[in-house]
């Protein structure tokens, strides 16, 4: 529990960090006149007459790693734990909303455990789509939801059992660009795993789980 709470603490103070930094530059663009008529340029190229650094150009492919902590809920019983991986996805851009679709998979030990039983999440994975607004040419605000996916194991006085469980994902995050290349992100996911039967000490149950995983994480794009 207490190598949770840093990484919870970790998490929400490196996502302040980006949303503080994001803040700044969009101060220095305007300050510039960074927000010109055409923002964007011809063809995302250089924004406004400040000439900044920054084309405010998110579209393509990118990939990248994260690492966080989660907690939440197995049937009655409270999870917790840190979790890191990989994602990748591709942005389209219209001015200055953007749209993508992101796959992630992470190594997870988000685990809850009594007496006699023991529930773990092994790995997290999601498929979902990505709707974000720019606030700046290098920072986009963006809500999140899809597919998800745990690898779930209990292991009881009378039996052990894994499976994957099957839900949906939904959350909210910040992706600062540091440079055209290289991205720094905070986000928060809530996943809502269905019910499976699993061998408990006192018998089979029913047991639903949910998560909320805070995570920060960085991005290639190319």
């Amino acid at each position: 529990m207490t190598q949770f709470r840093i990484s919870t603490a970790m998490a929400t103070s490196l996502l302040a960090l980006c949303l503080a930094t994001g803040g700044a530059a969009a101060a220095d663009l305007s300050k510039n006149k960074g927000y010109g008529s055409n923002p964007y340029g011809s063809s995302y190229g250089n924004s406004g007459s400040g000439g900044s650094s920054f084309s405010g150009n998110w579209q393509g492919a990118y990939f990248g790693g994260n690492i966080g902590g989660g907690f939440g809920k197995a049937g009655v019983n409270r999870i917790s734990g840190i979790a890191g991986g990989l994602q990748a996805g591709y942005n389209w851009q219209s001015d200055r909303f953007v749209f993508g679709l992101e796959a992630d998979g992470s190594g997870s030990d988000v685990i809850s455990r009594s007496v006699a039983d023991t529930y773990r999440q092994n790995w997290l994975a999601s498929g979902r789509g990505r709707a974000g607004y720019l606030i700046a040419n290098n920072l986009m605000l963006y809500t999140t939801a899809g597919m998800g996916l745990a690898g779930t194991e209990y292991k009881s006085t009378t039996g052990t059992k894994s499976l994957t469980a099957m839900g949906w994902v939904a959350g909210i995050g910040a992706e600062f660009q540091v440079d055209q290349r290289f991205s720094l992100r905070g986000e928060v996911l809530h996943y809502d795993l269905n019910s499976y039967t699993y061998p408990a000490s006192t018998g089979p149950q029913s047991i639903g789980a949910t998560n909320n995983l805070l995570r920060v994480g960085g991005n290639y794009r190319f």
